[in-house]
């Protein structure tokens, strides 16, 4: 949820501070609203979305571009500055690119003044326009580029990984250029997917995940007739979203324009103390094996040892007693030993060791699991990884070819 933020309320956040936009048509679609929002507290309008390369545009610069070409090769450098605040934008056909690496090495160096927030997402080019290997040269680069920027993004930066937006089964123009309009019929259910992906790797790196395809889901009503780019108003919720996050981030008061429930969760984790939170204890089955180094039959010593359980064959399948058995590699375990292991297919798709011979023993260490991961997925800040849910609860068929049809 997000509140609504002024030319006032924008100002007195952002002052002295510097904003980078990395991305496609739609990141350029939220630098160009907030840049209506600090300059003249208005909206944008539609000719406004579908123009690039324009040499002014409410006062900003453009600095950096090439020709107007739909190719990978495509250029655009904008500036803004107005009293204090400074926001930037560049192009992006790609997540990891020469562009991203001049941008963060000019910072490190000292060559250009530090960024306060960098808001970034280039999902829909890195997965129709690089080829066949698309996908799996977006994983690549999305976790190089995770590595880059802990190694080079100064700390106090805020970065902010926005999933890309829901587009349309029927969606045209844009990216999606003859060679491979082929892939509209699917790019939807791909975006989805690199969407989780995306959120997963940019998480775990210790950055900042703005889900705005979860907040899109019921705004399909406000999406352009080309099922890719988006309407003023939903622009404009766009750019409230990432102030809002930013706030939250910086812990920055919000301006109070949104009376919400949400919002007033939101807030109420954010100034949550972490010394207020407390880690489940250990169970005492894993506290009392922790101090035996006793092994049953069967595991190998050392501390990546495995307990090979020996599986019973199918009916029909099991040899006669008179013949002679093969050898076998398979440890001979007792029966007891074998009781009760594993006794949920989770822990045994897992590659921990499973030391106990014990059931309750077991239900312990999955109660713990549970309780560390019920820990990790609520006591989570909201500005940190958003409530995306299952893909699957999200979405039905039904429900997309009802949007489509009834709107496009």
């Amino acid at each position: 949820m997000a509140d609504i933020f002024t030319l006032s309320d924008a100002r007195s956040m952002l002052k002295k501070k510097r904003v980078l936009f990395l991305g496609d048509s739609n990141i350029r679609a939220i630098y160009k609203d907030l840049v209506c929002l600090i300059k003249s507290n208005s909206f944008l309008r539609s000719c406004d979305l579908k123009s690039k390369l324009e040499p002014s545009f409410k006062g900003d610069k453009l600095l950096e571009g090439s020709s107007l070409t739909r190719g990978r090769s495509f250029q655009e450098h904008r500036q803004f500055k107005i009293e204090n605040v400074s926001l930037e934008f560049y192009f992006l056909t790609r997540s990891y690119s020469k562009t991203v690496e001049d941008v963060v090495t000019a910072i490190k160096e000292g060559k250009d003044s530090p960024a306060d927030v960098i808001v970034m997402n280039s999902c829909l080019w890195d997965l129709s326009r690089w080829g066949p290997n698309g996908v799996c040269a977006y994983k690549d680069n999305l976790l190089k580029l995770m590595k880059f920027l802990n190694q080079n993004l100064p700390q106090e930066t805020l970065f902010i990984w926005t999933t890309a937006l829901p587009i349309s089964q029927n969606c045209y123009g844009g990216f999606l250029i003859k060679q491979v309009e082929f892939l509209k019929h699917t790019l939807r259910f791909e975006v989805m997917e690199a969407n989780m992906y995306a959120r997963d790797v940019v998480a775990n790196h210790g950055y900042d995940v703005l889900d705005l395809h979860y907040y899109f889901t019921m705004q399909i009503f406000r999406r352009a007739k080309d099922g890719i780019h988006w309407l003023p108003e939903a622009v404009r919720f766009m750019t409230n979203l990432v102030l809002t996050h930013t706030a939250l981030s910086w812990h920055h008061p919000l301006p109070g324009n949104v009376v919400n429930s949400l919002l007033d969760e939101a807030l109420r984790l954010d100034n949550e103390e972490m010394s207020d939170i407390q880690l489940p204890e250990l169970p005492p089955a894993l506290d009392a094996f922790s101090k035996t180094s006793k092994e049953p039959d069967g595991v190998v010593s050392g501390r990546k040892s495995q307990v090979h359980v020996a599986t019973r064959p199918a009916v029909g399948m099991q040899k006669k007693p008179a013949r002679k058995r093969k050898a076998s590699n398979r440890p001979n375990m007792k029966r007891q030993q074998c009781q009760a292991l594993l006794v949920d297919p989770w822990i045994n798709a897992s590659h921990t060791p499973h030391p106990f011979g014990d059931p309750a023993a077991a239900a312990d260490l999955m109660l713990f699991d549970q309780q560390v991961h019920d820990f990790f997925t609520h006591q989570r800040m909201p500005h940190h990884v958003s409530q995306m849910g299952r893909p699957a609860e999200s979405y039905t068929s039904s429900e997309l070819e009802q949007f489509e049809w009834e709107h496009y």
